[in-house]
């Protein structure tokens, strides 16, 4: 049955989920894997709400550094007994079987070691939910920290009998790639590739609202939506950029007299900082123009792409190619780095005949 609980997705640090849960009828409270107590105190005043119980699936920092600042306000921490001395501000110890409730609802608990030991996920089998923090994600699951393939592939085995109506609240916003993953694992039929870019579209168009409004809350700067969108769609859908670029077009929107944000101020902002429409800066453009005009699309590799950036080979690897590599407009390839037929769109200049193909359009 369709559950009576109000439930508001939180978004916090880069792509993490926290989960604020109300019911009207008790005037309960409950949120699951608090990150940053900030956003989460914000979006439960806002409507009203007062934060009574914390339900922690793991003792991760990203899923538990809320706990400290929301316990103080009253409420009380729930999560897995075998990582009690992990988490500090931990109230009760919950192990296989156990329950919480929130009103009348009840969640029982599953262990799902492997992400970390003592691993669990909140099942609320009347209102057909799953909290599951960082055991299942759309497309995928979590990566094994403390636990072993054996153990997650024997929770995957696990929640797979849940009803098929069970709604799946994860911690993280992994779907667009894990289906990057998916693709490059097992090549996929054009139907399937076709899905894939719907999704990805999909995904985009949900979370950069999401992603600017926490930004906005950080930063404190008012923007309209015109403006807002601008900006959140430049922001490689990380809060931690949208942040930086609404301060810096804050900056030169002060700097002309304007008291908002609007999509005018944004772009000129932004055109200004070298921030194109896909969120590319002068160094993503630099590579890409050096793959293409001077090794005409390659395989070239990373050491001299390095070499001829003036960058760190580790700077390249982990800080220019992996939005690049998620856009689809460049390639790992055994030989060496290629430039995608999105990467040359983007350049606006031509391919030559039998450029890769990108799975995602862009």
């Amino acid at each position: 049955m369709a559950t009576t609980l109000d439930i508001v997705r939180v978004p916090a640090l880069d792509d993490n989920y926290v989960w604020l849960l109300h019911d009207a009828v008790a005037n309960e409270t409950v949120v699951v894997d608090p990150s940053e107590a900030a956003p989460v105190l914000a979006a439960a005043n806002a409507r009203g709400w007062t934060i009574s119980q914390i339900w922690n699936t793991h003792w991760h920092p990203d899923h538990t550094n809320g706990n400290a600042e929301i316990k103080a306000l009253g409420a009380t921490v729930s999560g897995p007994a075998a990582e009690a001395d992990k988490i500090p501000t931990l109230d009760y110890g919950l192990r296989e079987g156990d329950s919480v409730k929130i009103g009348t609802h009840v969640a029982r608990v599953i262990e799902t070691p492997g992400h970390t030991a003592g691993h669990i996920v909140f099942h609320m089998a009347d209102d057909a939910l799953l909290f599951s923090g960082d055991t299942l994600f759309a497309m995928g699951c979590g990566r094994l920290f403390e636990g072993g393939p054996a153990q997650m592939f024997a929770n995957m085995q696990r929640l797979a009998v849940l009803p098929p109506e069970t709604i799946v609240f994860c911690a993280h916003e992994y779907t667009q790639s894990n289906g990057r993953y998916a693709a490059a694992a097992k090549k996929l039929s054009l139907a399937r590739q076709k899905s894939a870019e719907k999704l990805n579209k999909a995904v985009n168009a949900e979370l950069a609202p999401l992603k600017l409004e926490r930004a906005k809350f950080m930063t404190q700067v008012e923007t309209d939506e015109a403006g807002g969108f601008e900006i959140a769609r430049r922001s490689r859908g990380t809060p931690r950029i949208a942040g930086r670029l609404l301060r810096r077009v804050r900056d030169f929107a002060h700097a002309a007299g304007q008291t908002q944000v609007d999509a005018r101020a944004a772009d000129a902002a932004l055109n200004r900082l070298e921030v194109d429409r896909l969120g590319l800066d002068a160094m993503d453009r630099r590579y890409l123009m050096m793959i293409a005009d001077i090794y005409r699309g390659g395989p070239v590799g990373v050491e001299t792409l390095a070499a001829g950036l003036s960058e760190p080979r580790d700077t390249v690897e982990e800080v220019i190619e992996p939005y690049l590599i998620q856009l689809g407009l460049i390639a790992r390839t055994a030989r060496g780095r290629c430039l995608n037929a999105g990467g040359w769109k983007h350049l606006g200049l031509t391919p030559p005949e039998g450029a890769q193909e990108s799975l995602f359009d862009v």
